[in-house]
């Protein structure tokens, strides 16, 4: 038998599986990106679209968003459309769809995380269309091993009976919304065929059905498009199984649990006060998990201690063990400061606490923790550690005080920063050992062709210069006692510090790195960047950021609540009022 389906099966499912890549390679034919840099709101225009996977959207920006001459919200947004899943996205979705947990993306070709807070637009070709065909086959393999659960059928029912209704429940999850009768048919069809055709057993045809469905664009896109015509305002609203999709994917990076497609039957996803009570069950589920800590992951660039390396002999107590726990306590710290805890930015740049593990703690110089194969909060030194800026994740990947700096002034104040010269390894003088890293990153600023950057950069990075490369306190530096006095300039907390701590505390306070978090937040969650016309909703996160009674947890309540969260603007050609 197994020969039989070996020769006989193979043509059939390439047949389904080819329909499924020509369908997925229509749709990012015709896809495009959104342009633009941190030192202001982006502009939609003209055959610009909308970042990760997303098809193009050419019908260009609204009015600009934000208020009118009376002070009322401007009804204006940003592009929409479809989003290709992420990787993490896509092993989140096969386990909750098929109890899969074996992390079938490992096959794929990874996204692009940027500083940006979302995944950089990649097209699809040849190349990964083959790997998702690939990866589709192999977890279809394995969930038909248990086709009697994953396809009861009473005793004396048909099978074809079972399989229709199969296609039906299970395609409503896998394209999250019901399928239409003409695409249920088309399915239908497809088992039949297989079985008619190469004379294949029931188990073989559901293989099949899976391996397609698991190729097909309503699987592999999250569809934000609508499909109802503009409003008075002429935005068009995401329809309920849009919002119920789109919720899901920000909030959980998964696919949508039973809740809410039961709120998208019965047409419960249509009011903003809908939206935020669905919001508000989904974070407090530990799934909310999963958005905060890829919005940690990326805002923090932790994706690099996945494959970073030191030199044993400066650093013995290196191992790639180390910067696994180095990722996994600040992602336990965001969750915890933006899910249970008070949710303030305040907490999160000045904390002195901690989640490490036994090798962790002895780079802290704490205690072990008391949860055996578990991650505890611990208090670290308060003059030493402050908030997510001096916990060891951030420190090791980004090891220099021109790299620190450097962050704080594109990821914290949202300012960009140019290029280096391309000779940039060549500037500045060269100094005789024994020399401080303070005095060797200075040499930098004799140089005019690196001075501008370098005096936005080092004074900010000399504030960490008592951290080693791997997040280590030291005392001392060249055999010298570290200064570690540095300044900020050109923002709204401009002055002078001593340490990390007076330095985290000027940056709590800062209006500007308050407006930073929204756009990054804004740009997770909705996986683009923010236009001119979603200042209005930008304003509205601004607001919870800064009064809210849990801040970031009251945000993120805020932009699904939000215009840009729940409508689109009208494609080219599309009707409007």
């Amino acid at each position: 038998m197994e020969q039989h389906q070996n020769q006989v099966g193979h043509p059939c499912l390439l047949e389904a599986l080819t329909i499924a890549a020509l369908s997925v390679a229509a749709l990012v034919g015709c896809t495009g990106t959104l342009s633009g840099t941190d030192s202001g709101n982006r502009s939609a225009g003209p055959n610009q679209g909308v970042g990760p996977g997303g098809v193009a959207d050419p019908g260009g920006g609204v009015a600009a968003g934000g208020r009118d001459a009376t002070g009322s919200l401007l009804p204006a947004v940003g592009p929409a459309g479809l989003r290709r899943l992420t990787t993490r996205e896509y092993d989140n979705t096969v386990r909750d769809l098929l109890g899969d947990d074996s992390g079938p993306s490992r096959q794929l070709v990874a996204e692009s995380h940027g500083a940006e807070g979302y995944v950089a637009f990649q097209p699809m070709g040849a190349t990964e269309l083959e790997q998702y065909r690939s990866a589709a086959e192999a977890i279809a393999a394995r969930a038909v091993g248990q086709v009697a659960d994953l396809v009861p059928c009473a005793s004396g029912t048909a099978e074809p009976i079972c399989t229709r209704a199969f296609i039906d429940s299970f395609g409503k999850r896998a394209f999250r919304r019901p399928l239409a009768a003409a695409e249920a048919t088309e399915l239908e069809a497809l088992y039949t065929g297989v079985r008619m055709r190469a004379g294949l057993s029931h188990s073989d045809g559901i293989r099949v059905l899976l391996t397609a469905m698991l190729q097909d664009p309503r699987f592999l896109y999250q569809r934000q498009l609508g499909s109802g015509a503009a409003d008075a305002n002429g935005l068009v609203p995401l329809d309920a199984y849009d919002m119920a999709s789109r919720l899901s994917y920000a909030l959980w990076r998964t696919m949508p649990d039973a809740a809410l497609l039961e709120a998208a039957d019965s047409g419960r996803l249509g009011t903003e006060a809908e939206v935020r009570a669905q919001a508000t069950r989904m974070l407090a589920d530990p799934r909310a998990r999963e958005a905060t800590t890829a919005w940690a992951s990326s805002w923090l660039g932790l994706e690099r201690l996945d494959t970073l390396s030191r030199p044993a002999d400066a650093y013995p107590e290196w191992t790639p063990a180390l910067g696994a726990a180095m990722r996994r306590e600040s992602e336990a710290f965001v969750a915890s400061v933006v899910l249970d805890g008070d949710a303030a930015l305040h907490t999160l740049l000045t904390a002195p606490v901690a989640f490490p593990d036994a090798a962790l703690s002895q780079l802290y110089g704490v205690a072990k923790p008391t949860l055996a194969g578990g991650l505890s909060q611990v208090n670290l030194n308060p003059t030493q550690r402050a908030g997510i800026l001096t916990q060891a994740s951030f420190l090791t990947a980004f090891p220099t005080p021109v790299l620190r700096g450097k962050f704080v002034r594109e990821r914290l104040l949202c300012q960009t920063m140019p290029p280096p010269p391309p000779n940039a390894q060549g500037m500045g003088h060269v100094l005789a050992d024994p020399a401080s890293e303070r005095e060797r990153v200075s040499a930098h600023s004799t140089d005019p062709a690196c001075a501008g950057c370098h005096t936005l950069m080092d004074p900010i990075g000399f504030g960490f210069l008592s951290f080693d490369a791997i997040g280590k306190w030291r005392e001392s530096d060249a055999g010298r006692p570290i200064d570690d006095s540095g300044a900020l300039a050109g923002t709204d907390a401009d002055g002078s510090f001593v340490g990390p701590v007076e330095l985290a505390a000027r940056l709590a306070s800062s209006a500007d790195v308050r407006q930073c978090l929204t756009r990054r937040w804004f740009r997770s969650l909705l996986e683009r960047a923010e236009t001119d016309s979603d200042n209005g909703s930008l304003e509205l996160l601004g607001a919870a950021l800064e009064k809210g009674e849990r801040p970031m947890r009251d945000m993120l309540l805020a932009l699904v609540a939000a215009p840009a969260f729940r409508y689109r603007h009208p494609l080219s050609g599309e009707a409007t009022p």
